[in-house]
């Protein structure tokens, strides 16, 4: 391996793959790949977010979840290094894009426009950081890595994943077993509690007794009497209820008494299930083998490679309530079309952020939809999507194009008295062909 830095030897071995096209791309808790398909070299991955950075790796497992659509078909045109930042120029038709890559802080993938727009990003980025280096640094040439040096580092990127897929293994088969034992631990802390709640039946069946035995010496309602105890061969003060006859009040005390017993049946038995379980857990909290340990917990090692995590810029499931459909676009912004007049003025007034994109099919009757920008610029693209909906849900969805005007929601204001109904200071229009939903 020539003798240079990470962030050159990540460079020149993704420049041997120049003409390489990007496939689907999968993030999971300890770390996340794109496929990256080669006529010569086959079926790569870019790895990221490993504790030591980014790797090219080889042979990585097949998964389904995918987190990377912005870079979905796109192919290689050119690898730079751009100060602190690997700089790859992408196309797919007639679009061009840049992936942007930086070793620092664990490692990010910024997706932007060929005018630097972000539009995705693996980790929060600050954007004109990143506009200032692009813009100020030239583009370093590189030269790719030999065949046999390329494999090497694809390699050591695998030798690196599964690193930290044994890491993760581990943290997760703790995690669990803490969680089990802790989780036991409650339950029997919970149990005991009541155990004693529930009373001593023998003492319940003799108090029950005793009031049987002096009935004709205790008045009707009275909160307490003195009795003689047969049991103690001696005068005794007991506690009554006023509002119960003595009778009815010491038949309740031999209920009260049965219901004990059998729930303290019940509690000692669960609670000494418990306790062997809790020694089984012990036990196993001993064993050094990770494999063993997760063998025993039911833990299939292959299911965490099936445990996506929320992309931190991606946006979030969430409900505005009725009448608000969200759509996701392809590049990952959220779409909000408005159902009624009541929903399209909530949408536009209380939902939308002053700086998030504003549409609606123009001189018609139709939805207010907003796109949430969360402080980023959205495509081209996410606007023509916006906008085939904004005209789909519209009376003039039959039509086969449709203008719609679209704005920032701070140029768009409401009329007084008339709810669902705007005026707008500033707006463009697109032409646009009505859709149902994003494809």
């Amino acid at each position: 391996m020539p003798d240079i830095s990470n962030q050159e030897k990540l460079a020149c071995a993704l420049k041997a793959l120049t003409g390489a096209k990007f496939k689907l791309g999968y993030k999971y808790p300890f770390g996340g790949w794109i496929n990256i398909h080669h006529r010569f070299y086959g079926k790569l991955g870019l790895l990221y977010l490993s504790k030591k950075g980014i790797f090219i790796c080889g042979q990585l497992p097949k998964v389904k979840t995918m987190w990377a659509s912005p870079v979905n078909g796109f192919t290689i045109k050119d690898v730079f290094v751009q100060g602190e930042f690997i700089s790859i120029s992408m196309s797919k038709e007639d679009e061009e894009r840049l992936l942007i890559i930086t070793l620092k802080n664990g490692g990010n993938i910024v997706v932007l426009t060929k005018d630097y727009s972000v539009i995705w990003a693996a980790k929060k980025v600050d954007a004109e950081k990143i506009l200032k280096i692009l813009t100020q640094n030239e583009r370093k040439k590189i030269e790719p890595l030999t065949q046999s040096l390329l494999y090497e580092f694809a390699a050591l990127g695998t030798k690196e994943f599964h690193k930290s897929f044994r890491e993760t293994l581990e943290r997760t088969v703790r995690k669990t077993l803490k969680k089990r034992l802790k989780s036991i631990r409650r339950t029997l802390s919970k149990i005991r509690e009541d155990y004693y709640s529930l009373g001593e039946p023998a003492k319940l069946r003799r108090l029950a007794d005793v009031i049987m035995a002096n009935l004709h010496r205790i008045p009707p309602k009275t909160s307490e009497a003195t009795v003689f105890d047969p049991y103690k061969g001696e005068e005794v003060n007991i506690k009554l209820d006023p509002g119960i006859p003595p009778v009815k009040f010491a038949e309740r005390l031999y209920s009260k008494a049965r219901k004990a017993e059998r729930g303290r049946k019940q509690i000692v038995k669960r609670y000494r299930e418990l306790l062997l379980k809790e020694r089984e857990l012990k036990a196993i909290e001993k064993i050094s083998s990770v494999d063993l340990i997760a063998e025993k917990l039911g833990i299939n090692p292959s299911n965490i490679l099936g445990e996506p995590i929320q992309d931190k810029l991606r946006v979030k499931a969430k409900s505005y309530g009725a009448g608000i459909k969200r759509f996701i676009s392809s590049d990952g912004f959220e779409i909000l079309v408005g159902r009624s007049k009541e929903a399209n003025n909530k949408l536009t007034f209380s939902v939308a952020a002053k700086d998030d994109i504003w549409l609606h099919a123009e001189s018609v009757k139709g939805a207010h939809v907003v796109i949430k920008t969360s402080g980023r610029k959205p495509s081209q693209n996410t606007i023509l999507e916006a906008a085939s909906l904004a005209a789909f849900y519209s009376d003039a969805k039959h039509a086969s194009l449709v203008p719609v005007v679209f704005t920032k929601r701070k140029y768009v204001h409401p009329i007084k008295g008339q709810i669902g109904k705007v005026r707008l200071d500033q707006w463009e229009t697109i032409m646009v062909e009505p859709k149902e939903s994003i494809a």
